[in-house]
């Protein structure tokens, strides 16, 4: 009886704490509410595109993200837990309140993302790639994707039920401008890097910032374009922009590329510099 009891026990405080990368993608909760300003009318392919496999590309504090069969889109789940729960809300009896209290979290956090999602939407759509955001539970997709998770397993995702973004996806800054280079497509090289710095004063011009920006994971190339790849702490600036301090942050910004470029590739660091003036 007591050993019945241990394993029982043990289910309910550890059964959900089983290491896994799908751990956060979980179904939203039926207790988070409808959210009118989620809304979004599905781009007319987007059937077409999801229509095809997933495969697990990597992760981070913000989302887990697959890359389409035909390397061409990114799928990205956001990771609904903002906060790991004492192991004491997993007990039977705390179960039910648990429950509530980690739907009202998820909906904090939804609300939270939401604003970063949909100011991308509004304002950079172009400047990030992205296509299409899903934040409540719905019935209009009418889809189901395959994807396959970092271990090799397959599982089966009602869209419907969860919270995703669909991205274009973008080659990373530096390992794109080593194939232009490799290739001796140095047009192409400097003509991405020109797209580059446009791309920061655009974002700029659109008073968008991002206070936890990095070159290295953040932004990439589809072709030439320049975007931003990651969302999750885009904000709108509050205060009018003084243009030598923002110009200093770029600069900063992108001081570790030019300083890898004039190690590996001198002209392009040159050409950096001369665009940046």
């Amino acid at each position: 009886m007591h050993l019945v009891f241990a394993l029982f026990f043990l289910s309910q405080v550890l059964g959900n704490d089983l290491p896994c990368n799908l751990l956060n993608l979980r179904e939203i909760p039926a207790e988070v509410p409808f959210h009118c300003a989620w809304e979004m009318t599905p781009p007319a392919n987007l059937s077409a595109l999801l229509s095809q496999s997933f495969t697990y590309l990597g992760e981070g504090h913000q989302c887990l993200a697959f890359v389409s069969e035909d390397q061409q889109y990114v799928l990205k789940f956001p990771l609904l837990r903002p906060h790991p729960s004492p192991w004491w809300h997993k007990l039977p009896f705390y179960a039910r309140k648990h429950q509530h209290l980690h739907a009202h979290r998820i909906y904090k956090k939804l609300k939270k993302d939401s604003v970063r999602y949909f100011l991308a939407l509004d304002t950079l759509k172009a400047e990030t790639g992205l296509v299409y955001v899903h934040l409540n539970r719905t019935s209009i997709l009418n889809t189901k994707v395959q994807i396959t998770d970092k271990e090799g397993l397959q599982h089966i995702i009602d869209l419907d039920q969860v919270e995703f973004l669909l991205q274009k996806k973008a080659q990373l800054v530096y390992p794109a401008l080593q194939a232009w280079m490799n290739q001796g497509q140095i047009h192409q090289a400097k003509e991405g890097l020109f797209n580059l710095v446009q791309l920061l004063y655009k974002r700029l011009e659109k008073g968008v910032d991002d206070p936890e920006q990095n070159l290295e994971g953040n932004f990439g190339f589809i072709g030439t374009e320049a975007i931003q790849i990651d969302l999750g702490h885009l904000r709108k600036k509050k205060q009018p922009t003084n243009p030598v301090i923002e110009k200093k942050k770029i600069e900063n910004l992108l001081a570790p590329l030019k300083q890898q470029l004039a190690a590996d590739y001198p002209q392009l660091s040159q050409y950096l510099e001369q665009i940046l003036l």
